[in-house]
């Protein structure tokens, strides 16, 4: 009798264990948010020459006019060798017209640059309705990283809601 009630015991302890550890359990942690809701949220954020950067009913609209336009956060962010972050973004660009002129190879390229390196490079696409965009990286370094839009769109691109987080 006493072993049907350890085995029991023991059956039902196993069962716990593999219910708590397959609970899902996040660890992510916000490391920086945009949402871009006024002209103060731009305060972050550096332009290149040859591009607009403004906020029009609570979006970032960014244009190229003369040049790739350059858009990246002033601060660096602080991550961990090896572990693995999560970059999301809103976006639509507005549809290209014939005889527009083009100043980068796309017309919104999303980088994570790292002590000057390209880390990530990823093209937005074409989508000229509101489009959800994301994707994980890992890092092997320790240094800060920024983020860099790179705009090559003469009618213009529209971003929200960027969110890097540690996975």
């Amino acid at each position: 009798m006493k072993i049907k009630w350890k085995r029991l015991l023991l059956t039902l302890l196993v069962f716990l264990v593999m219910a708590l550890s397959s609970c899902d359990k996040t660890n992510a942690a916000m490391l920086f948010e945009a949402t871009f809701d006024d002209a103060a949220a731009l305060a972050v954020w550096s332009a290149s020459a040859g591009g607009r950067a403004e906020v029009v009913q609570g979006h970032l609209k960014l244009q190229s006019i003369s040049d790739c336009f350059v858009f990246e956060s002033l601060e660096s962010f602080e991550v961990k060798a090896n572990r693995v972050y999560y970059l999301s973004y809103l976006g639509k660009i507005v549809p290209f017209q014939i005889g527009d002129p083009t100043f980068c190879t796309s017309f919104l390229i999303l980088k994570v640059v790292q002590n000057g390196r390209t880390l990530v490079s990823e093209s937005f696409g074409g989508a000229p309705d509101w489009a959800a965009k994301g994707f994980s990286f890992q890092v092997t370094d320790s240094a800060p990283i920024q983020i860099r839009f790179e705009v090559g769109s003469y009618r213009g691109v529209w971003i929200d809601d960027v969110q890097l987080v540690q996975q």
